[in-house]
């Protein structure tokens, strides 16, 4: 347990933006400050960030943040954490810090092309890693990555290479490059190239890939020393390093045993395990965090077309379009489009990156937009529907930046038939990020949430079920 008075940075580098927060041991957040980071589409399938530019971002939302406390509080923050987009990698120079390559994000598909594991292959690789086999995870841009850069190629031979989640090189550019390449066995996980019975690489998924132990950082527990780091001038212990979504789950404490929707660039469905199922498919067990030998798992379902499918929208919208027309445009459109949603690829639980996302019915903008917007709705219910098949669960926490939309929460009790929980603060992960690094203190207060219930709306069930007509019609041919 953390001293009573004793305060934590917590850091959350997402697609959109870079996030500080501070909070004390009882949860309540005293600063906080957010920095917009940007995406580079460079071609079709590839989805790039600058790593200098996140790096920087970071510390500025931190020195942002901790300026706003006086002296006298500012001394009493102690440690910090970090959580990341687990499936975004990188490539870098262990002995320089170089960045070998932008950093790839886990919406980029390149190395799609030569990954086509047959069905028995598929079901050995989710029995090894608890993921489902997908282009989005990191190993075949590993791959990618030393079969197409001449400098990711050198580093190889010159035995200074570091293929990484995001996650170990983020912490390591924030505390200087002073310790060996390191990184946690949640990102590990999102590689798959992590066996969850050995909770380490594993030969056999690496020599599925061809690639060398030796190019992998260290593994070290999500809870644990990561090193130290100054921001502006304040030196801190790092006490943290995890998943995004894995501290969401923990925001208002320990995870109750219900199911986590937490909204943002991707969606993502958690239903908290007390160990990993057998057989999972057709979701993904994911790992949330470590702590020296303790393991907390999660059966997760997967949409990557949230955040991402706004920003794809945006590039064909009128002139004068401002993102708070959408609220509005949820709430008065009456017939809004049906949109087969496959930006990024389809996740689960149908796992298909072969898709064009394509509109079905009325053509204005409004309509399309509101159309996409519930086009997120529908593809969680499709989760929450497999889920429950594994998971019964009682009620829903809705929590990332698209959650806060109006009118989102309550399609979502409608169509799903759960009470929904949205907390009015919409930062879960940096709270999440908070209660880790205070030591889980029984007395950790969640945000203040609005409870949400289902109501009877016809309409919106007719339109989810035309839906689900026209996207197994776009499976069977797309």
């Amino acid at each position: 347990m953390a001293e009573p008075e004793a305060l934590f940075l917590a850091l959350d580098q997402g697609g959109g933006s870079s996030r500080a927060a501070i909070f004390d041991v009882r949860g309540e957040c005293l600063a906080s400050f957010a920095v917009a980071v940007t995406t580079r589409h460079p071609s079709p399938g590839r989805v790039e960030q600058s790593p200098e530019a996140l790096v920087e971002s970071l510390r500025q939302a931190a020195a942002q943040t901790l300026a706003q406390l006086p002296p006298g509080l500012r001394v009493k923050v102690k440690r910090f954490g970090l959580a990341c987009q687990r499936a975004s990698l990188i490539a870098w120079d262990r002995l320089s810090g170089e960045p070998l390559t932008p950093v790839i994000s886990w919406q980029d598909v390149r190395g799609a092309s030569p990954f086509h594991p047959s069905p028995e292959q598929r079901f050995q690789l989710q029995q090894l890693t608890g993921l489902y086999p997908s282009a989005h995870h990191g190993a075949s841009k590993f791959r990618w990555c030393l079969d197409n850069l001449p400098k990711v190629q050198a580093a190889a031979k010159k035995g200074s290479l570091c293929l990484s989640p995001l996650a170990g090189y983020l912490m390591a550019a924030l505390t200087g490059f002073a310790r060996p390449a390191a990184v946690d066995p949640a990102s590990a996980q999102r590689t798959l190239l992590w066996g969850q019975r050995e909770k380490d690489w594993q030969p056999e998924l690496l020599r599925n890939f061809n690639l060398k132990r030796r190019w992998l950082p260290a593994l070290a527990p999500c809870i644990g020393d990561w090193g130290r780091a100054s921001f502006a001038g304040t030196e801190l212990q790092g006490g943290f390093l995890g998943g995004d979504q894995g501290a969401a789950l923990y925001a208002s404490g320990r995870p109750d045993p219900d199911a986590l929707v937490n909204l943002g660039t991707g969606g993502f469905v958690l239903a908290p395990l007390h160990a990993p199922h057998p057989s999972p498919a057709p979701l993904q067990q994911s790992l949330l965090l470590t702590c020296s030998n303790d393991a907390n798992w999660a059966l997760e379902g997967t949409i990557h077309g949230c955040g991402a499918a706004l920003e794809w929208l945006r590039r064909y919208a009128p002139v004068g379009f401002d993102d708070r027309d959408l609220a509005h445009w949820l709430r008065e459109v009456t017939q809004p489009a049906l949109f087969l949603n496959a930006v990024g690829g389809l996740g689960s639980p149908d796992w298909r990156s072969d898709l064009q996302s394509r509109f079905v019915g009325p053509a204005s903008f409004p309509a399309r937009a509101a159309g996409l917007l519930e086009s997120i709705v529908f593809l969680v219910v499709r989760n929450l529907d497999v889920l429950q098949k594994k998971h019964p669960v009682h009620q829903l926490r809705l929590t990332g930046g698209l959650g806060a939309l109006p009118g989102l929460g309550q399609r979502l009790a409608d169509l799903s038939g759960l009470p929904v929980l949205r907390p009015l603060e919409r930062e879960a992960t940096l709270r999440g990020v908070g209660y880790l690094l205070a030591g889980c203190p029984d007395g950790w207060r969640g945000a203040s949430a609005e409870r949400i219930e289902p109501v009877a709306n016809a309409s919106l069930l007719r339109r989810y079920r035309r839906w689900q007509t026209c996207m197994e019609r776009l499976l069977s041919h797309p």
